[in-house]
C-alpha cells in the first residue's frame, strides 16, 4: 500500500477501526480491542511517514524544529526560507533541532548544508544542530557537517522554552531545481561528498535543462 493511500485512510475516522484491526491483526476476541490502543497504533504508524517543519525567530536568532521523516517532497518551504536567509544575511544565531527527526534524505541534507555553509561564509558563525539520535548524528558526520556546524545533544537556553513555533508555509518550488541545488552544495562541502554525489548531481543537472 502506498503512503498516499495510507494517509487518505487515516484521514477518514470511519475507516480507522477496520483498517487498524486488519493492519495489526486485531479481531473481536483480541486482548487489545479498545479505541485508545488502536489510536496509539495509528499515531505510531503515521509517525513512520509524516514530517513536520516548524520555526520561530527573535531578532537574528532562528530556531528550526524538524520532525519525522524529512523527504524532498515536503521540503519546499524549508528550502525557500533557507534561500532567503542566506541570500539576505538575515541571521547569525541558528539552531536546528533534529531530536525528533528519524530520517533525512539527501535533499534535506543539502538544504541544511546550504544553511550552515551560507551563514559560516559571511559571519564565520557555526549553526547549532541538536540531536540525540545516533543514526542522524552519524549521517551528519559522514557528510562532514562537523566542519561547519556544532553538533550537540542539548542546548540550554531559557529563551527557547518561550518561543512560539509556527508551521513553515508550503512553497510551490520546482522540485528538480531544488534537488539539484541541494545536492550540488552537499557535493561541494568536501572531496568525499564530491565523489559520493557526483553522479547524482550530473543526473539532476540534466533534468532541469
Amino acid at each position: 500500500m502506498e503512503e498516499k493511500e495510507i494517509l487518505q485512510i487515516f484521514s477518514k475516522p470511519s475507516t480507522d477501526l477496520k483498517f487498524l484491526k486488519k493492519k495489526f491483526n486485531f479481531n473481536d476476541k483480541n486482548e487489545y480491542p479498545n479505541d485508545i490502543t488502536l489510536q496509539l497504533h495509528k499515531l505510531n504508524y503515521l509517525g513512520d511517514f509524516m514530517s513536520n517543519y516548524q520555526m520561530a525567530n527573535v531578532g537574528e536568532m532562528y530556531y528550526f524544529k524538524l520532525s519525522g521523516k524529512l523527504r524532498y517532497t515536503d521540503s519546499g518551504a524549508f528550502d525557500s526560507i533557507v534561500t532567503n536567509l542566506v541570500k539576505n544575511h538575515k541571521c547569525k544565531n541558528v539552531i536546528v533541532d533534529l531530536n525528533l527527526t528519524t530520517y533525512m534524505d539527501s535533499t534535506n541534507l543539502g538544504i541544511l548544508a546550504r544553511l550552515a555553509g551560507g551563514i559560516f561564509a559571511y559571519s564565520h558563525d557555526k549553526i547549532s544542530i541538536i540531536s540525540k539520535n545516533v543514526d542522524i548524528i552519524s549521517l551528519l558526520e559522514n557528510c562532514g557537517f562537523e566542519q561547519i556546524c556544532n553538533i550537540i545533544s542539548t542546548y540550554n537556553d531559557p529563551q527557547l522554552e518561550n518561543l512560539s513555533l509556527k508551521e513553515m508555509d508550503d512553497q510551490k518550488r520546482e522540485k528538480s531545481s531544488m534537488m539539484y541545488e541541494s545536492h550540488k552544495y552537499l557535493a561541494e562541502m568536501n572531496k568525499e561528498n564530491k565523489l559520493k554525489f557526483k553522479d547524482v548531481v550530473e543526473i539532476l543537472k540534466k533534468s532541469i535543462k
